[in-house]
């Protein structure tokens, strides 16, 4: 993931609630409806988190693995997950961040007469066209 999003998500993006998603799977999955009783009110996922606690933390685990797989979720550098519209907000707003720096870098370019001062221009605006690339490939 590009460094640039990485920092974005992290510094202006909401954590993503994965354990509520995924007692909400479990809930959607798994029903006592058919158990009867006083035990048709239970949910799947609090029952797992009470009486399984070590199967309910790896069963999430796992499923978050898969999530990450199918481009769902996003690990940050931080080690907490983002999800997918997130990502692409903050993969947009880069995108228009780096589009504005070489725009900037443009003006200065038809601006400048000395060689060595162009010719480093003309290397950051590659770079940023680069990066630029690196962004659009970041997209969930």
């Amino acid at each position: 993931m590009n460094t640039r999003i990485d920092k974005k998500l992290v510094k202006e993006y909401r954590v993503a609630d994965t354990e509520a998603a995924f007692d909400e799977m479990l809930d959607e999955c798994y029903s006592f409806n058919s158990v009867g009783g006083p035990f048709q009110y239970l949910r799947a996922s609090e029952v797992m988190k009470e009486m399984l606690p070590t199967d309910y933390r790896c069963g999430h685990v796992d499923w978050l693995d898969s999530e990450c797989s199918d481009d769902r979720y996003y690990e940050a550098s931080d080690g907490n997950h983002y999800d997918a519209k997130s990502v692409n907000d903050a993969a947009g707003e880069v995108v228009d961040e780096i589009n504005d720096e070489i725009k900037e870098l443009e003006m200065q370019l038809g601006d400048e007469e000395d060689d060595d001062k162009i010719s480093e221009l003309e290397k950051q605006i590659e770079a940023l066209n680069e990066e630029l690339s690196d962004v659009e490939d970041c997209r969930l």
